[in-house]
């Protein structure tokens, strides 16, 4: 029996016995929007609206000449403008500390250059790292403007650094919902497959809050442009073919071999969306200061690489789709495409006449009828779950009753949150109208934060929803799962113990491990004892880091770009199940190889700079010797993981190929070394101050001897 009358579940918190029905009545404020919106058509009429869409890759330039002959280039002034930059901050560092001054400067620019025919306000602007997206309006449009929010994602290294990924803002311009990406993608001719993947993670994690705290996603809105440095690139013809089709404006027969419009053909990136015919020159790569293609050492070939597309929707019409070749200052050409978009206009007084309707109508139901629903399902299997692998399922909620049915995860006796916190529902709580469906989704997910309790068994993947219909009865779910251990999120002792994969360990002894070796007093008075039983660093590690020196010190942008989902997977899989083989790389790219190392040291539990060492170490980041004395008080496994991965990257900048210098690794691997525990952890300013006393921590490492 999963649903229950309310008497039964009257200790648990979210339950407000008797006054509940009382509760939902005072909550019209809340469904009438959602009666309304399926009336739109009875109060609404269309009115057409030009939007100003414009990309372009400044290549870390600033703006030295005027922006007028691109975000002005039309005779009739637009009434919104949507401006995307990318590559606002080449620094190596960029990518890691999201602060950059180039912001303000192109920001002027853009202002300066608006329309001269209207007068125009900033709706929202939104930046990371060298990403940056602008929001523009008429000022007679600004009271029809509401619900503006905005949202970033980065797809650099550990699924968050800025160098690349996108930024959104989501607008509401009268009843019509304005959704604008700005993202820049992988770059590289041959990087096809992690192009792909940067779209489907912007495309899954991009979420704008709703004024009920809950998300939208991007493809929930009237209108979504994608606008960007895509870095989609022409393949399979040689350089000089290129060039001689471009002269003879051959640009139908060269988009035959444009990767993008390729994978948007196979289904692979981008579906149901629009682009514009490709008229105009590619807009990439020219020598910064001229018409001229690139004469560098790279010789880079031309390319579509900024591109500007649509979802499908009767209501957007692209009016005019170019590239403004008369700007010289980048290696790229902005682009910019106008659309006209008809927006769903409300007439005031029809809409007061239908809300009085539904009102009446809303009064009739609750007057009459308690609200029920059935639910698909109410065991949720989640099979095999593994470290960083989310597994998704669905319920299916419909209404069966005659009045509106408002359903709200809530938690049990004394827990505040109502799930574990390995598992997300994707619609906690929310409406359901008479006769329709909704479907919620689920995902387990595990990381670095719940990865060590479910190796040490302290939590399994197992709880019970409580899904209360307010006015009605309570729901259970249940959910199931085996969680299946990982060397990511495993201690330093406990993987030094082990001479076996952790796969196969005696899940007995695996979790006996795991807490004998949580306790530090046990690592101070013990670890000394039995180091002749342990290895000096984790197997685990060490294959990472001899995969690392013996395949890819010569690698271009070591650290710098991210892996590929599928081969982080089988990389975690391998260390996880085989032991060392002399010989034997590990399976996927070096990048994959290299993120997979950032990943396991981010999920240590406690990091290889213990946290009861992380303010002493702050403290000392400008005083080698007392460093020095403070690092070789540290366990001593710690000490060797720490000693092995400073002598690792001291042998990288030595390789001029990877791009690599001392300052750039402390400012990747200090984040990670020493990183400050959940209550040590500073914001804004001390933060960032914590972070550069970090960095200048372990870059003092790095440029010094080991310790002994």
């Amino acid at each position: 029996m999963h649903d229950v009358g309310r008497s039964a579940f009257s200790n648990f918190e979210g339950s407000t016995g008797k006054n509940e029905l009382t509760s939902h009545l005072l909550e019209r404020d809340k469904l009438m929007p959602l009666y309304m919106a399926k009336r739109q058509d009875d109060y609404t009429s269309t009115a057409p609206f030009n939007v100003f869409v414009g990309t372009w890759n400044v290549n870390g330039q600033l703006p030295t000449e005027p922006l007028d002959a691109w975000v002005s280039s039309e005779a009739t002034p637009p009434d919104v403008y949507a401006i995307g930059f990318q590559e606002l901050d080449l620094s190596k560092e960029a990518f890691v500390f999201t602060e950059s001054s180039r912001e303000e400067e192109w920001m002027r620019a853009v202002k300066q250059a608006l329309h001269p025919g209207a007068s125009y306000k900033l709706v929202k602007h939104i930046r990371l790292v060298g990403m940056m997206l602008l929001v523009f309006a008429q000022d007679r449009h600004l009271q029809d403007i509401t619900a503006v929010a905005s949202h970033h994602v980065g797809t650099g290294l550990l699924g968050k650094m800025g160098n690349k990924g996108g930024v959104g803002i989501r607008i509401m311009l009268h009843n019509s919902s304005l959704c604008f990406i700005n993202s820049h993608l992988a770059a590289h001719l041959e990087e096809i497959q992690r192009r792909n993947q940067d779209y489907e993670d912007i495309c899954s994690r991009m979420k704008f809050p709703d004024p009920e705290g809950q998300s939208i996603s991007v493809f929930s809105n009237d209108v979504l442009i994608w606008l960007g440095d895509l870095n989609y690139r022409i393949d399979k013809l040689p350089l000089e073919t290129v060039k001689e089709r471009i002269e003879k404006g051959q640009y139908e027969k060269l988009k035959e071999h444009d990767q993008l419009t390729n994978q948007r053909r196979e289904g692979n990136v981008y579906p149901d969306f629009e682009e514009g015919d490709l008229t105009f020159r590619p807009t990439y790569k020219y020598n910064p200061g001229t018409d001229e293609w690139d004469t560098s050492e790279k010789c880079r070939c031309p390319a579509w690489c900024d591109r500007i597309l649509w979802k499908e929707s009767a209501k957007a019409k692209l009016l005019k789709y170019q590239a403004h070749l008369s700007l010289k200052i980048s290696d790229h050409k902005p682009v910019s495409a106008v659309f006209k978009i008809n927006v769903k206009v409300i007439n005031r007084e029809l809409y007061r006449k239908v809300y009085e309707e539904e009102i009446r109508r809303l009064d009739r139901m609750e007057n009459e009828w308690l609200p029920t629903m059935v639910l698909n399902q109410h065991s949720l299997e989640f099979g095999t779950v593994k470290f960083q692998q989310a597994v998704q399922r669905t319920v299916e909620i419909l209404n069966t009753g005659q009045t509106p049915c408002h359903f709200e995860f809530i938690g049990k006796l004394g827990e505040k949150a109502f799930c574990k916190p390995w598992l997300t529902v994707g619609k906690p709580k929310g409406y359901v109208l008479p006769g329709d469906k909704l479907v919620i989704e689920f995902e387990v997910y595990v990381n670095k934060n719940t990865a060590p309790s479910l190796n040490k068994e302290e939590d399994k993947i197992e709880d019970i929803l409580i899904l209360h219909l307010v006015g009605g009865k309570d729901f259970f779910i249940t959910v199931n799962g085996k969680y299946s251990p990982s060397c990511f999120g495993t201690s330093i002792e406990a993987l030094c113990w082990m001479k076996k994969p952790i796969e196969q360990m005696d899940r007995k002894e695996l979790t006996r491990l795991v807490w004998l070796f949580k306790s530090r007093d046990w690592q101070v008075n013990n670890e000394k004892h039995h180091s002749s039983q342990m290895l000096n660093v984790p197997k685990e590690l060490w294959r990472l880091l001899d995969h690392l020196y013996q395949y890819a010190r010569h690698q271009p942008d070591l650290f710098q770009q991210p892996g590929l989902h599928e081969e982080l997977k089988m990389i975690q899989e391998n260390l996880d199940s085989q032991l060392p083989t002399v010989g034997t790389p590990l399976p996927g790219s070096n990048h994959s190889v290299a993120e997979a190392l950032l990943i396991f040291l981010e999920a240590l539990p406690e990091p290889v700079i213990p946290f009861e060492y992380y303010n002493m170490c702050l403290q000392l980041y400008n005083n080698y010797d007392q460093g020095q004395e403070l690092i070789h008080k540290m366990p001593p496994h710690h000490v060797n993981v720490f000693n092995y991965i400073i002598s690792f990257l001291q042998e990288l900048p030595k390789y001029e190929e990877n791009g690599l210098n001392l300052h750039l690794l402390a400012t990747i691997f200090s984040g990670l070394l020493l990183r400050p525990s959940s209550v040590q952890r500073k914001q804004n300013t001390e933060g960032r101050m914590d972070r550069m006393k970090a960095t200048s921590f372990i870059e003092m490492f790095l440029k010094k001897k080991l310790i002994e």
